[in-house]
């Protein structure tokens, strides 16, 4: 098993300075796990959106037979979570390609260590993927 296979990064745009960059992470686990539930989350999404079209093209009714609806609930998302190392972030010429990718991964590797990255949290939601840097545990002194 190759080290890349444990090496998740996505690419966004810096909503600051409009730049594209690299967020690279390094798991415990094969990084598989996280690309299968972002592209699951992305499946549901995409299929709600079909049919929220579906739905509203079908219905062309007036305002005197608008059915009664229930009032909707709040929907709870599920929300997964692994641990994982922050390796760093680097700039990027465009969003998309394998060879971004490795590019900045090789950039990382070659310019950080280990004892730089940072243990996170990367929760992926239906809505949102965020990255919470995770507390050291303090050692502490108990007395009776």
């Amino acid at each position: 098993m190759s080290l890349m296979s444990k090496d998740f990064a996505y690419v966004a745009r810096d909503k600051n300075t409009r730049v594209l960059k690299c967020h690279v992470f390094r798991c415990d686990t094969p990084a598989a796990a996280i690309a299968t539930s972002l592209h699951e989350i992305c499946s549901k999404i995409m299929a709600e959106r079909k049919s929220a079209k579906a739905a509203a093209g079908s219905s062309s009714q007036t305002g005197s037979d608008v059915p009664l609806q229930e009032f909707p609930l709040p929907k709870t998302e599920l929300v997964q979570k692994f641990h994982v190392l922050y390796m760093g972030m680097t700039t990027v010429s465009r969003p998309i390609g394998m060879d971004v990718i490795n590019g900045a991964l090789e950039n990382l590797l070659s310019s950080t260590g280990k004892e730089d990255w940072t243990p996170v949290t990367l929760s992926i939601a239906d809505t949102t993927m965020a990255v919470i840097k995770e507390k050291k545990a303090r050692d502490c002194l108990l007395l009776p």
